[in-house]
This record gives C-alpha cells, structure tokens and sequence, in this order.
C-alpha cells in the first residue's frame, strides 16, 4: 500500500460504509467526522510504538539567565539522550560527553550538599524562582528536569563560558508529528504502517458512525497491530514528558 493522503483515507473509508463519494474532506459532516477520526486513530497509534522515523538530532537552547539550564526545543515527544561538548579550555578537539540523568529529588539532594561557602559552589535560580548550590568550574555530567520544559544540569564552567551554549549540545529526540486537517496533507508515518491506519480508520468510522463494528477491519487492525509491534524498537530513556499540543518530551 502506498502513503495515502488525508483525502485518500477518508474516500477509502466513506467507501467501506457505503457512504456517498466525496470529493474533498470538507464536502459533507460524514466527510469532516471521518477526518477528525482520521487524527484521533492517527495519534492513538504514535502514542503505542516507538517509530523510528520520528527520531531527530536536535540542540537545546541556552540562557544567560540561567547559566546552568538549557531549553527543550519545540514540538518534542521524548529525549533519546543528552551531550555536551566538555572541551578543555584552550582545546580544539571536540570532547562530546553523555550526560547522566538523575530523577529530580536525587538532583536536588545532592546538589544541596554542596558547600556554598566556597570559591567554586554557587548558587542558580531555578526558572521557577527556587534557588540551589551547583558547581561552576567544571563541565557538566548529569542533569535533571523540574517542568519538562528544562533542563538543569549540576554545573558549568565559569572560566570557559558563563553559561551552557547552545552550540555544544547533542540531542537525540523524538519529535511531536503534525497534523493538518487538509486534502493533500500525508500523515506521518512509514508505509507499511498505512495498512493499520486505514484499517483502524475504517474500524473506529464504522463503530462510531455506523454504530456497528466492522470485523473484517478490527481483524486486519489487529494483524497490523502486531506486525508494526514487530518492527518497533526499544527505547531507553531518562525523561518522558507528556504531550502539550506543542510538545512532548522526554
């Protein structure tokens, strides 16, 4: 099967219950309900696999009001990984380290050992106001994430930048695909994964329109199921973050 577009699914399914030809998804109420079904079916399946076609080399973006943060970009589902370019001062070799992530509570708690009192322990402000002792003369190694929307990381080198840049990151991410409600819009998705949408489209259609379900199509929904599960693979992460509508990240 090859990539259908939008107008495509929802012609494809209006066929399988016997509904009138459309010639473009805004043509009649069925031909805009299949199409909002067409991105609720399309989400539903994003969110049960890991699809590799979503994965994306990304930077984080830096803040000289927060010299020990970076930002998530937009329109992230999940981070696969996180690296910094530790340098040394003077260097010319790139030195790409991964950075560890520690769950929140462990981040704060060992930060707060730390000894303000000296020459080498500051104290940075949170996004949200708090603030917490982190080292300033060493690159960075872990890092945590208080609101899905930063990331915190337990020290910077003052004597090299005075706040993490943008331009040492490394960041596997997942990205947030984007719908659009229009005739020639493709959703996606790899190919073989349009047997599942379109048999899942007409399923779902055909229960929520029709108010009787489809057999045939929850069959071969089913099969598909079990074959994309076959090709996904398996993530290990540090950070899920839920889906905004803009965003979602690790």
């Amino acid at each position: 099967m090859p990539k259908y577009n939008l107008l495509k699914l929802v012609q494809k399914t209006a066929v399988a219950l016997n509904v009138d030809s459309i010639s473009t998804i805004g043509e009649t109420d069925e031909s805009l309900d299949i199409a909002s079904l067409a991105e609720d079916v399309y989400y539903e399946i994003i969110s049960k696999h890991n699809w590799p076609h979503l994965s994306a080399l990304a930077q984080a973006t830096s803040s000289v009001d927060y010299p020990n943060y970076l930002r998530l970009p937009e329109a992230v589902r999940r981070v696969e990984s996180v690296r910094y370019n530790c340098i040394e001062i003077g260097g010319t070799k790139p030195i790409y380290k991964e950075m560890k992530y520690k769950h929140k509570d462990d981040f704060l708690a060992t930060q707060n050992l730390l000894d303000t009192t000296k020459t080498n322990v500051v104290l940075c402000t949170d996004p949200s106001g708090v603030q917490y002792p982190v080292y300033n003369d060493k690159p960075p190694t872990y890092y945590t994430s208080f609101d899905e929307e930063w990331l915190a990381f337990d020290s910077f080198d003052s004597s090299e930048e005075s706040n993490l840049q943008q331009s040492k990151t490394q960041l596997i991410v997942i990205r947030e695909p984007v719908w659009s409600s229009t005739d020639e819009f493709i959703p996606d998705l790899p190919v073989e994964a349009f047997p599942l949408l379109l048999s899942e489209l007409i399923s779902t259609a055909s229960v929520t329109l029709n108010q009787e379900a489809n057999q045939k199509e929850e069959q071969k929904a089913a099969r598909q199921t079990r074959r994309m599960v076959g090709n996904s693979y398996t993530v290990n992460n540090a950070l899920e973050i839920p889906n905004y509508g803009r965003a979602s990240r690790k």
